[in-house]
């Protein structure tokens, strides 16, 4: 392999290597990997700050295509909450349906502020 290109950059088989010894260290987790390799490779925002978002994009792709392992997430996301049951209470019912409309109510005059609104609204 001799380039490879993720998240609008190229990344050739040294910068490659550089990002796998990275990954290697001992106790570093997903966030400090993504912090280092902008740092070690240059990769910055055009404010300056570090490209992090990007980074870790790359390095989760990186890691699905098998070119480098990465430690285990510290926190899982919530992506899989989606995918929980609703459980209905008597309190989610959502009761009797409301049929009209809010506005057919000022013209009724069994409605007790018509006498006062609607010649308010009217005028």
């Amino acid at each position: 392999m001799s380039e490879m290109t993720l998240c609008g950059r190229i990344f050739s088989d040294a910068e490659l290597e550089i990002i796998r010894e990275i990954t290697q260290k001992e106790r570093i987790n997903r966030n400090q990997i993504s912090h280092e390799v902008c740092r070690v490779l240059n990769w910055f925002k055009p404010d300056g700050k570090l490209k992090e978002m990007s980074c870790r994009v790359a390095l989760l792709r990186l890691h699905r295509l098998g070119i480098l392992e990465l430690p285990p997430p510290l926190n899982s996301n919530s992506n899989g909450s989606r995918h929980r049951s609703m459980v209905f209470t008597s309190t989610s019912d959502p009761g009797i349906p409301i049929n009209g409309s809010a506005i057919r109510s000022w013209g009724d005059p069994t409605c007790p502020r018509y006498a006062t609104e609607t010649l308010a609204f009217m005028e």
